[in-house]
């Protein structure tokens, strides 16, 4: 029952946020797909221009700050750890959040 309601409620909603008022979704999509294409273009383009890369990584360093970095950096770190089989790994992730902990980071 549950999954006829979910079915129901989506054929109902999807057409409606997809093209419903104004053109919903598709209709912004539709209008500045230029942006949007040039956007990811940039984004993930100009990580193989050398100079757009180093401009790009400053620009992030801008807009995210240590404390977000330092959180991101320890959620990859530990995905990372968790991928291998050594235990070196582990050593040094649990070294560096006590270093992180002692400094108050």
């Amino acid at each position: 029952m549950k999954r006829f309601n979910l079915i129901v409620v989506l054929a109902i909603l999807l057409p409606t946020m997809l093209f419903g008022a104004e053109g919903g979704i598709m209709g912004y999509l539709i209008d500045s797909w230029k942006t949007i294409v040039g956007m990811l273009v940039l984004v993930f383009g100009a990580f193989w221009v050398p100079g757009l890369r180093g401009i790009m990584i400053i620009g992030i360093k801008v807009l995210i700050g240590p404390k977000m970095r330092k959180l991101i950096f320890i959620k990859i770190a530990e995905a990372w750890v968790k991928s291998t089989k050594n235990d070196l790994d582990d050593e040094w992730l649990a070294g560096v959040k006590a270093e992180m902990k002692k400094k108050k980071l």
